[in-house]
């Protein structure tokens, strides 16, 4: 998938500094909110390079950090599930996911755990008086990012 031709972010000059400059002339909310769609970009050409899940995690972590503090689309049912994934040493990311104000999580965890690690944070957060689901993809073979979009 290309970007459309009227993006400029990736290949705009200015360094985020500048965004996170102007920024600062926004009122409250608008200020926070336009500080995370500066940070959720570099965060995603982070997660674009070559990382291992690991550190693909860290951003994962951030990023819905972001979206409860600065874009205040969490809820705290979220930060709690959120939070028992991250606590899974099986578990390397995990944020919200969707459009916010309730819904859905995605963690990145370990090959083959998912299942008991998602079943886990369920059985806590429910425990709690929640009423969460878990929903796990079937199981795809590993596939080369590297080789996306390629013309190999």
């Amino acid at each position: 998938m290309s970007l459309p031709a009227s993006s400029h972010y990736p290949t705009d000059p200015r360094p985020p500094e500048a965004f996170f400059r102007a920024a600062e002339a926004l009122p409250v909310p608008l200020r926070e909110r336009a500080c995370h769609v500066i940070t959720e970009n570099n965060r995603v050409l982070e997660a674009c390079g070559d990382i291992d899940a690991a550190r693909f995690g860290a951003p994962m972590n951030d990023s819905h950090a972001s979206l409860r503090d600065d874009h205040e689309v969490s809820i705290p049912a979220l930060d709690e599930l959120t939070e028992l994934l991250r606590k899974d040493p099986a578990e390397a990311g995990a944020r919200l996911t969707g459009a916010g104000f309730g819904g859905a999580c995605v963690a990145l965890c370990r090959t083959g755990t998912a299942a008991a690690a998602g079943r886990r944070a369920v059985t806590r957060v429910n425990a709690a008086g929640a009423a969460a689901t878990l929903l796990i993809p079937a199981s795809t073979p590993p596939q080369d990012h590297k080789k996306r979009g390629s013309d190999e």
